[in-house]
């Protein structure tokens, strides 16, 4: 009775005296145990670094430019003076914002419709940003340029240009990811 409690512990020993819990293979290359996972653990694939960081960027940006849309509509109630302005922000924001949250779902499921989609609306932005750089910075002066302002023109950047790099474009550009 005792020798068949020992033989049936997960942390029996094997035949060369290792103490090895059951589900590991042994020397001889014997399959593992299965453990009875969910067919959705098993068929998950690792994210490479380029699709996480990915995924990170555009979810943030479009986290953001939802956000500003709100903020945006309230200023209008707020400030009626500026609502002409804060209305035309908010529409410009939501829009883009709605479609790189598209964009995010379709990277997210690993689909090239969602690379496209994302690409375009990152260099949509990151062109818009810079000509309101560029043209703040020709009529104003440099005094004009804040912080955030220059940081969201670098962050517009530095998306697409994450998207187009070949590690990303390779994740999202095989032939399994139509």
């Amino acid at each position: 009775m005792q020798d068949r409690f020992v033989e049936s512990h997960p942390c029996a020993r094997n035949a060369q005296g290792w103490g090895r819990p059951q589900g590991y293979p042994d020397q001889r290359g014997s399959k593992a145990v299965d453990y009875g996972d969910s067919e959705a653990q098993k068929r998950r694939v690792k994210r490479s670094i380029w699709e996480t960081v990915s995924l990170v960027l555009l979810g943030v940006w479009s986290l953001v430019l939802l956000g500003l849309a709100a903020y945006s509509l309230a200023l209008s109630v707020r400030y009626p003076a500026f609502t002409r302005d804060n209305i035309s922000l908010a529409l410009f924001s939501a829009l883009f914002g709605s479609f790189g949250a598209i964009g995010w779902y379709g990277l997210w499921r690993r689909k090239r419709w969602g690379w496209w989609l994302a690409s375009i609306c990152s260099w949509g932005l990151a062109v818009r940003f810079v000509y309101i750089f560029i043209h703040f910075v020709n009529t104003d002066g440099w005094a004009i340029v804040d912080w955030a302002f220059a940081v969201s023109t670098a962050y517009s950047l530095a998306l697409p240009i994450w998207l187009v790099m070949p590690g990303t474009r390779k994740a999202y550009w095989n032939k399994t990811n139509l």
